[in-house]
């Protein structure tokens, strides 16, 4: 029995510990600690941030960039990165295809394999790679290969963590809350003791993807997390300067705003932020198809209309004529969607009425 108590510690259960606590006069002359952070506002330190991605979106080879710029001081996604060593725990792609997507990498970016010394891989592809699970009894607890990674943060000292990826590292069920908290936890208190980021890739479940919000299993992930990221890409993988776009959305930031957005586009292996520059050429484009449709349908005397409930709604009937181009309403849609958003092409087509002699409103 513990002094002052009246009652033993239930039967099964270890004798309470003192709990940790702090008097808030303590504070008091300290220095307000600044916020730390491995990217600033998206990325915080010694937190787990979730990116979550369907399959072949591209998380493995953004988290991949992220590693290099961490390491060697490039930007990421134009933004800086903090810089240390680190350690990238892959799950699913061997050593080969690493490899492969690293050389894409450090050629985009100009820099050499001597420059990558510090940046470690775990490669555990085909292999068991669970680092928490129930027991027999349903408890919940680490397994020894979260043992073996604790040891190997431990000699590295790394800034970084990447697991890639939920479903190869977590062996309880996702639909129990109890369970992803504690795992949450133990990542946590990880990123805690090693002063580190933890960047922890996952998959969307159906309804996620179809919601929108990249979501999985349940709300305990979304909630355990400090920040989660949602990489998105076009569902038109017919048209190439739509299928290489894709959206970064910060979806959860507890310690920044969320609704964030990056538009970033596939090119020579590596992903790049969409720059004004890179929208006006692609708006310009969209333009002078759209113009040249709309000719078209002039010549062939083809109704459209201005009503965006109309069934004949050019900006769709447009966008069928092109193939779900430049224009789509396709979800992901590309750069140059302004042509199809309601409000840039009535009066572009005003403009053109007279010149290519449009007759779609009137007849609509």
């Amino acid at each position: 029995m513990q002094p002052g108590s009246a009652f033993p510690p239930p039967m099964g259960f270890a004798a309470p510990v003192s709990l940790p606590t702090i008097d808030a006069s303590d504070f008091a002359g300290r220095r307000v600690p600044s916020r730390q952070w491995f990217v600033f506002e998206l990325i915080p330190s010694r937190a787990v941030t979730m990116l979550a991605g369907d399959g072949g979106v591209g998380k493995s080879l953004l988290a991949l960039q992220l590693a290099v710029a961490g390491l060697t001081g490039a930007q990421w996604l134009g933004m800086n990165a903090q810089r240390g060593p680190i350690l990238y725990l892959s799950a699913e792609d061997e050593e080969d295809e690493i490899h492969r997507r690293l050389d894409r990498i450090i050629t985009a970016q100009g820099c050499s394999y001597s420059d990558l010394k510090g940046l470690t891989f775990a490669t555990l592809a085909g292999k068991d790679a669970i680092l928490g699970a129930p027991n027999a009894k349903g408890v919940f607890e680490a397994t020894s290969l979260f043992t073996k990674l604790r040891a190997q943060l431990a000699e590295i000292r790394p800034c970084l963590l990447v697991i890639d990826n939920l479903a190869d590292v977590f062996g309880g069920d996702e639909i129990k809350k109890v369970q992803v908290r504690q795992f949450i936890n133990m990542l946590s208190g990880l990123a805690i003791e090693f002063n580190m980021t933890v960047l922890l890739l996952s998959h969307p479940s159906q309804s996620g993807m179809t919601s929108g919000k990249g979501t999985s299993g349940n709300v305990a992930w979304n909630n355990s997390v400090r920040s989660r990221l949602y990489l998105t890409a076009s569902d038109n993988k017919e048209n190439k300067d739509v299928a290489d776009i894709r959206e970064l959305t910060v979806m959860k930031a507890n310690y920044a705003a969320k609704g964030g957005k990056l538009m970033l586009r596939y090119e020579s292996g590596a992903f790049a932020v969409v720059t004004k520059n890179d929208k006006k050429e692609a708006n310009d484009k969209a333009d002078a198809i759209f113009i040249q449709l709309l000719a078209q349908c002039s010549c062939e005397n083809a109704i459209v209309t201005t009503g965006n409930k109309s069934t004949y709604y050019a900006p769709k009937i447009l966008a069928r004529m092109n193939g779900r181009g430049p224009f789509s309403f396709a979800k992901g849609r590309d750069r140059g969607s302004a042509c199809a958003d309601g409000m840039r092409w009535p009066n572009r087509l005003g403009r053109s009425r007279q010149s290519m002699g449009w007759r779609g409103a009137a007849k609509a």
